[in-house]
Parts: C-alpha cells; sequence; structure tokens
C-alpha cells in the first residue's frame, strides 16, 4: 500500500475516534449538567431529600438566582461553546447560593 494511502487510512480512523470522543464527552458533560440543576430543583420541589433535610436559598438568594437566570444569554441553536461556558459558570453560581453543598 503506498504511504499516502496509509496516512489518509490513519487519518480516518484517527478521526472517527476524535468524533467518538466528542461524543462521549459531550454526553457526560450534559450528564453533569442536568445533574446539578436536578439537584438543585429537587430541593427547591422538596423531592426526595436524601441524608439531611436541604435546605431551600433564602428570598434574597432567590431574587439573586432569577436575575442571574435572567442575565443568561445563549443562543442553543448556534451551538457555542461559550455558551456551555456560560452555563457552566451559572450552574456553579446557583449552587453556591445553596445553603448546604449540593
Amino acid at each position: 500500500m503506498p504511504n499516502r494511502e496509509k496516512y489518509r487510512d490513519e487519518l480516518i480512523t484517527r478521526l472517527r475516534v476524535l468524533r467518538a470522543d466528542i461524543d462521549l464527552i459531550i454526553d457526560h458533560y450534559r450528564i453533569n449538567c442536568i445533574s446539578r440543576v436536578e439537584e438543585m430543583l429537587r430541593i427547591l420541589e422538596h423531592r426526595d431529600t436524601i441524608g439531611e433535610d436541604s435546605v431551600e436559598p433564602d428570598v434574597d438568594n432567590v431574587r439573586k438566582m432569577l436575575s442571574q437566570l435572567g442575565d443568561l444569554k445563549v443562543k442553543p441553536k448556534r451551538g457555542r461553546l461559550k455558551d456551555l461556558k456560560r452555563i457552566d459558570a451559572l450552574l456553579d453560581q446557583l449552587l453556591s447560593q445553596f445553603p448546604t453543598q449540593l
């Protein structure tokens, strides 16, 4: 097999591996983000508290969280990394306002 075909075939293989890695990373990132949102919802909706009773954020923190959510500017259909970074940072900010660490 000439070198050109050998390198092309190796590139195809590596690109397929990269594609699979991208899918896996995105799947795990999605699960992580959704889990954080779901945990906050679970506490706010008083569902299935595990261990100690989780305490809701006080009214000032709730207002602050509403403002932070309102300030979030994303364009989901564009699939931009900067939108994911904004969401990730926002989730960290929201979680930090719950009295007990989630």
